[in-house]
């Protein structure tokens, strides 16, 4: 399993590149496109990721075979809602 953390961070619900790797993968640029299902996908070493489950990792350190979606919103919404929180210290 890669160590998504050294390849992106996360922004408000986003991944961005965190180095630059090849003409398309630039520092600071969000990672990744939308395919034909509606899902944002990234490729790191040659092997497609859904954003939304490298977000996961990124904050619980494990990636399931499965995501509840719901439960990936909320994981959003507490993020979302922790940021407001300590930025507002």
């Amino acid at each position: 399993m890669e160590n998504f953390n050294d390849y992106f961070h996360y922004q408000d619900g986003k991944l961005f590149w965190k180095i630059n790797r090849k003409s398309n993968k630039v520092e600071g640029k969000e990672a990744g496109h939308i395919n034909a299902e509606g899902y944002r996908k990234v490729a790191v070493n040659k092997k497609y990721y859904g954003c939304h489950r490298i977000i996961f990792w990124m904050f619980n350190g494990y990636m399931p075979k499965k995501i509840d979606h719901k439960k990936l919103y909320l994981l959003f919404f507490m993020i979302v809602w922790f940021n407001l929180c300590f930025n507002n210290l």
